[in-house]
């Protein structure tokens, strides 16, 4: 085990990780630098009092993803919106929330065919892939599955 891979198994270094996460998903999002320093996120974060029982829970798992601790935040990342939750939590909420967009299925000439709840839906509902459906969504592709594919 390298000495960076150490670090992270500890409590100060996987939360240095999950602060360099979120300066970057706020800078890429456009909100800027985040309003608090590392050190004052650790702080926080130590004060919390599942925080060390997740995070211990997460290594004696040998390290299963699902019980990662992860920060979720309302708006902007801000010590005061920010919430502490498994991986599993954080990823369950999203998915039920902003990341689910309905899809409507199209022939490649354009005529409707169908519309569902979200991407995975009409996946399993036709067989296409989930990310292709997505990326037809985006305008990353032309089609998925033989189908055209737009955000209801």
């Amino acid at each position: 085990m390298t000495r960076t891979q150490k670090y992270r198994n500890t409590p100060k270094g996987n939360l240095a990780g999950s602060y360099l996460k979120m300066k970057e998903r706020n800078t890429v999002r456009g909100h800027g630098p985040l309003p608090f320093t590392m050190n004052e996120f650790r702080e926080f974060a130590l004060a919390q009092p599942q925080y060390e029982e997740m995070f211990t829970a997460f290594l004696e798992s040998d390290r299963d993803r699902y019980l990662f601790p992860s920060w979720d935040r309302n708006d902007n990342y801000s010590l005061d919106n920010i919430t502490l939750m498994t991986w599993a939590e954080n990823d369950s909420k999203d998915r039920h929330t902003h990341r689910a967009i309905r899809v409507t299925q199209l022939t490649k000439e354009g005529e409707i065919i169908a519309t569902y709840r979200t991407a995975r839906d009409a996946s399993t509902a036709t067989g296409a892939c989930t990310s292709h459906i997505s990326s037809c969504c985006s305008g990353r592709r032309k089609t998925a599955g033989g189908f055209r594919w737009q955000k209801s």
